[in-house]
């Protein structure tokens, strides 16, 4: 069942099968991520709330960090893409952290960035957004913070 969106967030993206697991050298989590396309809309002016000139792209991806990664952001692999023929694109990425303030305890929170380039206004977008689970399947990622960049 789908939570109601929570307010004072920018926007929600639905995560579903959460999983986590550890092994003899590590801990990992995994999820799947969506967000429709437009869930950061046009705008008609230039209102700092929300300056984009053409809607974020959809993206459907599944996600997954071990515990302890040196590098700060993992890729996501869309889902569909067959194996080991992903390539990221430069238009539209979106990577996982796992915030490791608990170690591998629950609730595992999580933040995620979708970024992408909107030819339209000739800038790149940023938009990231914090989640966590205790262990359940489903949970939301909520916006938090939208930043674009002129290129």
């Amino acid at each position: 069942m789908k939570a109601a969106a929570s307010t004072g967030s920018l926007y929600v993206w639905q995560a579903t099968d959460f999983s986590f697991g550890c092994g003899s050298a590590a801990c990992g989590i995994g999820f799947n991520v969506t967000a429709p396309a437009g869930y950061i809309a046009p705008s008609s002016s230039t209102s700092t709330s929300n300056p984009t000139t053409s809607p974020a792209p959809a993206f459907d991806v599944q996600c997954g960090v071990q515990y302890g990664v040196s590098a700060p952001w993992t890729d996501c692999t869309p889902n569909g893409a067959p194996e080991g023929g992903y390539e990221t694109s430069s238009d539209s990425k979106v990577q996982v952290r796992w915030d490791a303030g608990n170690g591998t305890a629950p609730p595992y929170r999580v933040r995620v960035s979708h970024t992408w380039y909107d030819g339209a206004a000739g800038a790149r977008w940023n938009a990231t957004g914090e989640g966590s689970s205790a262990g359940a399947a489903d949970f939301e990622v909520r916006g938090t913070r939208l930043v674009g960049e002129v290129t």
